[in-house]
């Protein structure tokens, strides 16, 4: 029987009576050398659907919700991070009036937003908007906006201590780790009126112990064109909105030799983290066995170079888990692509 190119390398055996499932090779003589084994993941028995699951060529992770990254207030006037008390505000009282807070975090993240805790004074009418740029000579810059959010009018402000104010991402920018950038806030040109006695204040905290990577707020009295340092040793009160992610998840592959078969693991190979910005770990599960049905595994918690090095694996049915692992307490996840494992010559 022929074999288009496009249907080689890979049957999925399903035997309906007794749920068996493998992986067979059916390679064509000029398209793979015999013994080559491709690992899809849409292949992959998945153990916990609810834990992990295929989307975009990728077995990975699933969401779990949403957690809060940044420096908080908690209702009461406290920082709930535990750092500081709520000394200070800083005003945005123009449309030529910036304030920005520059950051940056050990991992990539996807914001959906970000909340500001912010007051009013008096009534002013306009819009107010957040920006996320990169920076220039340590500022914001203004020339180069990584993002926008949505605009909140600024007369639903509360007055007093304020309250947070959610700034949503139409679509979640990728926040790249260990790089650093800023999150502006400024009115709406044009959407009403801003002035001395009709302003919003962003609110600021006095204590930078539990959050030193955001103690420098800057302004801008020219759209951005140059800026300046508001507050040093101060905390503004933000964060984003990040998804959250399952702790763990797990699937496995169980590769047909088709009789005793001495397998080659320096082969196997595992596309990791293929759509990038995923620092969450990924272990395997190694084992050989004549069981079609139920893998086990002689080999437990082994990194890609570790599976890479085993030898002396015999045994007609190879078994591979893969077991994901987020990081950064479920706010960053792991995933996997294809793979290719063969026999030994």
């Amino acid at each position: 029987m022929n074999f288009s190119k496009a249907s080689l390398a890979l049957l999925v055996a399903l035997t309906t009576a007794n749920c068996e499932y493998s992986l067979k090779r059916y390679a064509s003589e000029e398209e793979a050398p015999a013994g080559d084994f491709i690992l899809d993941v849409d292949d992959l028995v998945i153990e916990d659907a609810t834990k992990a699951g295929v989307s975009s060529n990728e077995f990975q992770l699933l969401t779990n919700g949403t957690t809060n990254l940044g420096c908080t207030e908690g209702a009461d006037g406290q920082p709930t991070t535990g750092f500081g008390t709520v000394n200070n505000s800083v005003s945005l009282n123009s449309f030529a009036v910036y304030m920005g807070e520059t950051f940056s975090f050990p991992f990539t993240i996807k914001p959906t937003a970000v909340v500001l805790r912010v007051k009013r004074t008096g009534n002013p009418s306009a819009n107010a908007i957040v920006e996320l740029t990169d920076l220039a000579a340590g500022a914001p810059d203004e020339s180069d906006v990584v993002a926008t959010s949505s605009t909140i009018a600024m007369s639903g402000f509360a007055t007093g201590s304020g309250s947070d104010q959610t700034f949503t991402f139409a679509t979640a920018p990728t926040l790249n780790a260990s790089t650093s950038y800023a999150v502006v806030l400024r009115g709406v040109n044009g959407s009403g009126t801003v002035d001395g006695s009709n302003t919003i204040n962003w609110r600021l905290g006095n204590d930078t112990s539990d959050c030193s990577d955001f103690d420098v707020l800057q302004n801008s009295s020219n759209t951005g064109s140059t800026w300046a340092n508001d507050a040093t040793g101060a905390v503004p009160y933000f964060h984003f909105v990040v998804p959250a992610f399952q702790a763990t998840g797990a699937g496995y592959w169980i590769v047909d030799g088709g009789s005793s078969t001495s397998w080659d693991m320096a082969s196997f190979d595992i596309d990791e983290n293929p759509n990038g910005d995923k620092p969450g770990t990924i272990t395997y599960d190694i084992g050989v066995g004549a069981d079609s049905s139920t893998p086990s595994y002689s080999q437990t918690g082994l990194s890609l170079a570790q599976v890479k090095a085993l030898t002396g694996l015999t045994g007609r049915y190879l078994y591979v888990r893969v077991v994901l692992n987020s990081a950064y307490t479920n706010m960053s996840s792991s995933g996997i692509g294809n793979g290719a494992v063969s026999e030994a010559d």
